[in-house]
């Protein structure tokens, strides 16, 4: 696959138009030629991932390499093909349902190894549609009543991923949270992010309120709530200390 891509790209460089088929052929025919592996496979769509123009043009060809690493005996490369259909943007509206079945298959099937239903839950949560979200998140959900902690621990943090902590999730995070390793500082993070949601929508709550109130009955400075919001920002946004009034003033509006 590397010589593959390597001889793609020396003819991508010796053509005068601007296009990317003579890499997807050679790697393609790789995977036929040599009968590629299942890692193979993943090289071969993470290749194909990072070809231009259109992110969708080479969808058919990510789910024909990955499907048969969908039904992988190996867990590891079985949930990492999980992933990498979880990326919607690569999948036009004709491929997408092909990816949601097969996604919603592993994620359902409770003879899955937990890994492989955990990454395909959140890959459906990503790209299905509403019922098949809701089935995602109740396969998390089913993990959080596991007598493994390890299970309980991988839902609770992809529930959090997914934005949909649930009580049960939450509690496992604060069991986490102050653990010295990857998990920890993960979980620290997702209660950290909640709370700042949290006081971001008590923020826009009394601003709503404020705006309701009868003119002359807002006391003191009708500004504070929007003073305190462009402080929530600074302090909380990626690059905050970057952001200057009128640029907040400006996106507000």
């Amino acid at each position: 696959l590397e010589q593959a891509f390597d001889f793609g790209l020396q003819i991508l460089d010796n053509t005068d138009e601007d296009r990317t088929d003579p890499v997807r052929d050679a790697i393609l025919g790789a995977v036929r030629a040599v009968g590629a592996g299942e890692k193979g496979r993943i090289a071969a769509a993470v290749a194909l991932q990072n070809l231009k123009p259109a992110e969708d043009t080479y969808g058919n060809d990510i789910l024909t390499v990955l499907t048969p690493v969908a039904g992988s005996a190996d867990p590891e490369l079985r949930a990492a093909a999980m992933a990498m259909l979880g990326e919607e943007r690569y999948f036009n509206s004709r491929i997408l349902p092909d990816v949601r079945k097969l996604l919603a298959d592993n994620c359902q099937d409770e003879l899955v190894a937990p890994r492989v239903r955990i990454e395909a839950a959140v890959s459906l949560w990503r790209v299905g549609s509403n019922p098949q979200r809701a089935t995602a998140k109740s396969t998390l959900e089913q993990f959080l009543r596991s007598t493994d902690r390890e299970l309980r621990i991988r839902g609770a943090l992809a529930l959090a991923e997914m934005n949909v902590p649930t009580g049960d999730a939450r509690a496992v995070l604060r069991d986490i949270q102050h653990e010295p390793n990857d998990l920890g500082r993960r979980a620290r993070l997702y209660l950290q992010r909640e709370q700042e949601r949290r006081e971001f929508e008590e923020l826009l709550a009394r601003m709503i309120e404020q705006r309701n109130q009868p003119a002359g009955a807002a006391d003191g400075d009708d500004y504070r709530t929007l003073t305190e919001l462009r402080q929530l920002i600074r302090a909380s946004h990626v690059n905050g200390s970057q952001l200057d009034d009128h640029e907040l003033i400006e996106f507000a509006a």
